[in-house]
């Protein structure tokens, strides 16, 4: 597998699974974190290491998704990080991959939050 590291989501430390988008840009994540927020992932990261989806990059699990390396990048920025994003930081754009994202992998959380930040941001760009 010939993938390019992102160069955002890529933690050093813990306990790590790495996300492969259909574009071979590798994500490397907590994964208790990660399988926290989200049932969709945590079910993926416990099939079983037999299975074809699953490969080895840098001694880590890796899963390959077949979502961009864009909207992977802000859903897993939103749930990798601590610092809660405030109004200003989110445009149109990464609020449709979270919106997208957050219902594909049920993020509860994250969905709920981008469709309200995206609701204000079309009620306010008319």
């Amino acid at each position: 597998m010939s993938i390019a590291r992102d160069d955002q989501v890529w933690l050093q430390d813990g306990n790590h699974v790495i996300i492969v988008s259909e574009d071979d840009v590798a994500f490397r994540v907590h994964l208790a974190t990660i399988a926290h927020r989200s049932d969709i992932f945590r079910d993926l990261f416990a099939l079983p290491r037999s299975d074809t989806s699953h490969d080895m990059v840098e001694g880590c699990p890796a899963i390959r998704l077949q979502d961009s390396s864009t909207n992977l990048r802000h859903l897993l920025l939103v749930l990798s990080t601590t610092t809660p994003m405030t109004s200003s930081d989110v445009s149109r754009s990464p609020l449709d991959s979270l919106v997208r994202l957050g219902h594909k992998y049920a993020v509860h959380d994250v969905l709920s939050d981008a469709l309200g930040r995206l609701k204000k941001y079309l009620s306010n760009s008319r």
